[in-house]
């Protein structure tokens, strides 16, 4: 679903890049000029004539797959201009719902339009609604535009709201200062936390071009985590280039786990099975660094050389040769799903089970008389579901009723039931009534669950009709849930207007999954909600929901503007929803920036509701900083749990520094008995 996307028509006179104060105001700018030199123009004018073009886009995956499909949708695209490209994601909506390719089509239109206009894609992307399309047209646009200028890249991610959106456009830019200032893009991670994990990235990619420097720059690198996420892009990447100096370096490495780590990448990297066994050879490891190499190889060589790889692994010694087998069982499955079955009742373990899906499935695809037997011949068991699983995988593909059917043969029953759920949706994406009788022939809540959330997926309203009919209450409710859910990211207002129309036992069940669909969406709309609902809410049991509501709008919101959130949590009037705004506000804000949660707390007036602030910053701050912690915790007014807070904080800083945690009581403004009480702990 696609929406909040507007087209403004172009003029030749505006500027290729989006002012930032432009890009803040309501309406999304045009396509700009850039786009008329790096492809033709405007061929699609109607409604009609964008449908038709997404139907043979779809039609190009439907035929071909993702990976085929991919690359002949690109040629597709190829020739439509920006404003096509606008014209199809905003009609994507209106056509075939139910297209398991419906994904994969947006993902081509998105790629083609970052490659020729990024500025007004991201422009477009940052005020669409669908939190889908926003993700991937922010991604895709930073991307194309990081290539070209990081630093326009960076001007940009500054104006997105969303701290987790900011974060991953944010992992774009680093990757790609990487490809050519790995220092500086080492540099930007010291001041951004959450990016730390792009550290493996940018060795990757220093090594692929001057692997030496990296590993120069290697040892000054500190810390466990940082150092492991540098050796393993490091590895594998070096490894790749020039095998045999970089296990010299690995070789040379004193930690015995990064020396481990550091082998196991690079012999990942081997496909050429002499070469790597003549490594290994020359290595001369013994014990776990030998079962870990050979390992870390097999999973290379089974993908470049699977026959010699096999008879290679058939003659290793007993423990490798199990281990590898576990490891890489659903690999081979997909090269000789015979071979893999018969591996399997070889060498069947519990760290196998699992991969019994891979087999049967890959069994099933060129012979289905046979994976049936071998399903039917396993003994009940977690094994022989993973089993089934894989059977029904792949019939229903093709025919979906045949998967069912075959479920039904074999009894369905609780067990089997997850295996159904999805083989359902697909009959009922080919045919809505014969999944609906299979369905409800079965008379198991959870495979109805399931099918009214797909259909919610398509069309809501029939989903929400359907729910209502069923005959238990609860069941109703669960149903309804889910179809709300759903409705409000494909159309809040909508799900609004259905929501108001229900009992008013139906809307407590349900309030939860509305409010935190729409706080999704828009926040805004969810707050204007909530205090309509909240002015009409009497009775406890609807407090006490929506109470729930007002934590989960907090939690929400906290995401992009957490002092707005602690605001409004404060000025609740329903005392429940006050309270449990108030300590999702405390919590959040904590979690994010300690410091100025403590002075928002401190200037709480005392209340319960400050004393449940005070302890949830004093969990958080105890463990590096107690000093502080004891403070807060000897604010509380609550007598009871002041003596309980200091007791924790007290013996937790004993344990690293006995003698500031005595002095800290000591100098405490403590009554003689809670004092006495309080210095016993230092007695034992």
């Amino acid at each position: 679903m696609i929406v909040g996307w507007i087209i403004k028509p172009a003029s030749k006179s505006e500027p290729t890049e989006i002012s930032l104060a432009e890009m803040k105001e309501g309406s999304v700018l045009p396509i700009s000029p850039t786009a008329a030199t790096q492809s033709k123009s405007s061929s699609i004018g109607t409604a009609g004539e964008s449908t038709k073009t997404l139907e043979t886009l779809l039609a190009i995956f439907e035929d071909h797959g993702h990976s085929t499909g991919g690359a002949r949708a690109y040629q597709f695209l190829i020739n439509l201009s920006s404003q096509d490209l606008l014209r199809l994601a905003q009609s994507m909506e209106s056509i075939n719902k139910g297209s398991r390719y419906q994904y994969a089509a947006v993902n081509a239109i998105l790629g083609r339009w970052a490659e020729i206009d990024p500025e007004s894609l991201f422009a477009h992307a940052l005020k669409a609604t669908d939190s889908s399309l926003k993700q991937r047209g922010l991604t895709q646009a930073i991307e194309a535009i990081a290539n070209r200028n990081r630093s326009r890249a960076r001007t940009l991610v500054s104006t997105i709201e969303d701290p987790n959106l900011r974060s991953q456009t944010s992992r774009l830019i680093i990757r790609a200062a990487a490809k050519d200032d790995p220092v500086g893009a080492l540099a930007s991670l010291s001041s951004q936390a959450n990016l730390r994990y792009e550290r493996d990235n940018i060795f990757r990619s220093w090594g692929e071009k001057e692997p030496q420097a990296a590993a120069k720059h290697l040892e000054t690198v500190t810390g466990t985590q940082a150092r492991r996420e540098a050796i393993r892009g490091l590895a594998q990447s070096w490894g790749g280039k020039d095998p045999e100096t970089a296990l010299e370096w690995a070789s040379s490495m004193n930690n015995r786990l990064e020396r481990r780590e550091a082998m196991r990448q690079i012999m990942s990297t081997l496909g050429d099975l002499t070469k790597g066994k003549a490594l290994l050879e020359n290595l001369n490891l013994k014990g776990e660094e030998h079962r870990m190499a050979v390992n870390a190889l097999a999973s290379k060589v089974l993908q470049e050389d699977f026959d010699r790889a096999v008879d290679w692994i058939d003659t290793l010694e007993p423990r490798e040769r199990a281990t590898i087998i576990a490891d890489h069982l659903s690999l081979i499955s997909t090269r000789d799903p015979e071979r893999a079955r018969k591996l399997f009742g070889e060498n069947m373990n519990a760290r196998m089970r699992h991969q019994a899906d891979n087999i049967a499935s890959t069994l099933a695809q060129t012979d289905l008389a046979s994976a049936q037997a071998w399903v039917d011949s396993l003994p009940q068991s977690e094994t022989k579901q993973y089993a089934i699983q894989g059977i029904v995988n792949t019939l229903q593909e093709t025919d979906p009723q045949a998967a069912l059917d075959y479920l039904d043969t074999i009894g369905y029953n609780s067990r089997t039931s997850s295996a159904a759920r999805n083989a359902v949706q697909y009959l009922f994406d080919q045919d809505q009534a014969a999944a609906l009788q299979w369905v409800e022939s079965k008379k198991d809540p959870q495979l109805t669950y399931g099918l009214v959330n797909h259909w919610a997926l398509q069309d809501p309203t029939a989903a929400a009709a359907y729910a209502s009919k069923l005959e238990d209450p609860e069941q109703q409710n669960t149903a309804l849930r889910g179809v709300i859910a759903n409705w409000t990211q494909s159309n809040p207002e909508e799900a609004i207007a259905h929501y108001e129309t229900l009992e008013a036992g139906t809307q407590r069940a349900v309030m939860h999954n509305l409010f935190r669909g729409i706080a999704d969406v828009d926040i805004d709309r969810a707050l204007t909600l909530f205090e309509n609902t909240s002015e009409a809410m009497t009775d406890d049991e609807g407090l006490t929901s929506l109470a729930n509501v007002a934590d989960d709008l907090v939690d929400k919101w906290a995401e992009v503007d957490v002092s707005a959130a602690a605001t409004w949590a404060i000025g609740l009037q329903q005392p429940e929803s006050r309270a449990m705004a108030i300590e999702e506000a405390a919590r959040e804000w904590i979690r994010q920036d300690s410091m100025a949660a403590s002075e928002w707390i401190g200037e709480l007036p005392d209340s319960p509701n400050k004393d449940t602030a005070i302890r949830r910053l004093v969990s958080h701050v105890a463990t590096h900083d107690p000093s502080s912690a004891f403070a807060w915790a000897n604010t509380l007014s609550d007598d009871s749990r002041r003596a309980s807070e200091l007791h924790s904080v007290l013996g937790r800083w004993k344990r690293t520094d006995p003698e500031g945690a005595l002095q800290a009581l000591q100098s405490a403004n403590l009554s003689d008995e809670a004092y006495n009480k309080l210095a016993k702990q230092f007695e034992e």
